[in-house]
C-alpha cells in the first residue's frame, strides 16, 4: 500500500526529475517511507525525515515550505491526547475543540508544499463524517486538489495537490474490501472518477455514481415549504423517492428534504390517499392500503422524474387526479368504505396506472432508487 501511494505520488511529479526533488517523510516510529523510497532511485541527500511523534513540529517555522513531495501516515491520537495543545492549536484552520491530531498534520503538510506540490496520506477514516473534522473537510475542500482517494477497511490513501481545485475537478476514487495482491492495475481495474464538487464539507460520503446522478436530479428540486399541507409532506416523507434521499445523506434532517412546489390543488390526490391509506389501515384492508401507497410511489415520482415517467409511458398523475374523490368531513364509516372501494376498484381496472406502477420498476431512476444496481 505504501509503496503503490509513493509510486502513484511520484507520477504527478513526472515533469521533475529524481535528482531535483525535494522529499519530507513526515515519520512516527520508524522511516519505512525512506527505505522503500530507495526502489525508487531517489538521491537520500534529497530526502528528509521528520519526527512527528511528539507533535512540536506542528509550530516550527523553519522547516521549510518548498517541498515537491510530502509522505506521512500519521499516528492515532484522540482529541483527549492533546488537550495540552489545544490552545496552540486555535491558529489551524482545521481547529475543533474535539479533533484528533490528524487534521492539523494534514494542515502542516500543506504549509510546507511547494507550488503544485504532493501530499501522499495514509490515514483513518474518521474524519470522513464525524461532525468534529467539518472544519478539516472544509480546509481540504479549499485548499486544493484531491488526486486520488482509496478508501481500504477503515483507512486511506488520499493524495492531494497544493494547486487550486477548478470546477469539476476530478479524481481517482475507488473503495477496496479486500487484499490487492498487484498494485500495478490496481487504478484500471478498481478507480472510478469522481468530482471534488460532489463533497461536502458536511461529509464525505461516497456514492455510487447512479445513486449521485439521481441524488442530484432530487436536488435541483425549487422547495417552498410554505405551500405544503401537512398531509403532503407526510406523503412525500413517507415515499420511496425521499426515503432513497434520505440515505444519500450525512445528517438526515427532513427539513433538507427538497420537494417541488406544487400548487394547494395539484395537492389534493396526496392529501385523499393519505386519508385512504389511513382508513385501510385502520380497518385492515392490507390490499388496499399497499395499492393506495404504490400510488403514491408513483405520483412522487411523477412530480422529481416527469420527464422520464413520460418517455417511459409510466405517468400516471393524470388518471390518479380523475379517480380520487375526497370524502366530507361528516362523512360515515360507511361511505368512506365506499369511496376507498370504488378507488381501489378503478385502479386496479385502470390500464394507466396499472402500467405506470408495473412498469415503472424498470425505469433507469426507479431502479436505482428500489436499490437496483446501486
Amino acid at each position: 500500500m505504501i509503496k503503490y501511494l509513493i509510486k502513484q505520488s511520484l507520477s504527478y511529479l513526472k515533469y521533475k526529475s529524481l535528482d531535483e526533488l525535494k522529499i519530507l517523510i513526515m515519520y512516527d516510529k520508524k522511516d519505512i517511507f525512506s527505505n522503500i523510497l530507495k526502489d525508487f532511485e531517489i538521491p537520500s541527500d534529497n530526502i528528509t525525515l521528520l519526527d512527528i511523534s511528539n507533535f512540536d513540529f506542528l509550530f516550527e517555522e523553519n522547516i521549510g515550505n518548498d517541498f515537491d513531495l510530502i509522505l506521512a501516515n500519521p499516528p492515532y491520537k484522540r482529541h483527549e491526547k492533546i488537550k495540552e495543545l489545544k490552545e496552540k492549536l486555535k491558529s489551524f484552520k482545521s481547529f475543533n475543540n474535539t479533533a484528533n491530531i490528524d487534521g492539523y498534520i494534514f494542515e502542516k503538510a500543506y504549509q510546507m508544499l511547494g507550488a503544485d506540490g504532493i501530499f501522499g496520506f495514509i490515514s483513518l477514516d474518521n474524519y470522513e463524517q464525524t461532525k468534529y473534522a467539518k472544519e478539516f473537510r472544509r480546509f481540504i475542500l479549499d485548499s486544493g486538489t484531491i488526486l486520488d482517494y482509496i478508501k481500504i477497511e477503515n483507512e486511506n490513501i488520499m493524495i492531494y495537490q497544493n494547486a487550486y481545485a477548478k470546477e469539476n475537478s476530478v479524481f481517482n476514487y475507488a473503495k477496496i474490501d479486500k487484499i490487492i495482491k498487484d498494485w500495478n492495475d490496481f487504478n484500471t481495474k478498481y478507480t472510478y472518477s469522481y468530482l471534488q464538487d460532489d463533497l461536502d464539507e458536511k461529509g464525505f460520503l461516497f456514492l455510487p455514481q447512479k445513486v449521485l446522478k439521481v441524488k442530484k436530479i432530487i436536488e435541483k428540486t425549487q422547495s417552498d415549504n410554505s405551500l405544503y399541507s401537512d398531509k403532503l409532506l407526510l406523503a412525500m416523507r413517507k415515499s420511496k423517492v425521499l426515503k432513497f434521499y434520505k440515505e444519500s445523506m450525512i445528517y438526515k434532517d427532513i427539513k433538507q428534504l427538497p420537494i417541488p412546489k406544487i400548487s394547494k390543488e395539484a395537492q389534493k390526490p396526496f392529501e385523499i390517499l393519505v386519508d385512504y391509506v389511513s382508513f385501510a389501515k385502520e380497518n385492515d384492508l392490507s390490499l388496499e392500503a399497499s395499492l393506495f401507497e404504490s400510488v403514491i410511489n408513483g405520483l412522487v415520482y411523477d412530480l422529481y422524474f416527469a420527464d422520464e415517467m413520460k418517455k417511459g409511458d409510466c405517468f400516471i398523475s393524470d388518471e390518479v387526479r380523475e379517480i380520487v374523490k375526497p370524502w366530507g368531513k361528516s362523512s360515515s364509516e360507511k361511505i368512506k368504505m365506499q369511496f376507498v372501494d370504488l378507488t381501489y376498484k378503478a385502479f386496479k381496472e385502470s390500464r394507466t396506472v396499472e402500467r405506470g406502477l408495473i412498469y415503472s420498476r424498470v425505469i433507469s431512476v426507479v431502479e436505482v432508487i428500489n436499490g437496483v444496481n446501486k
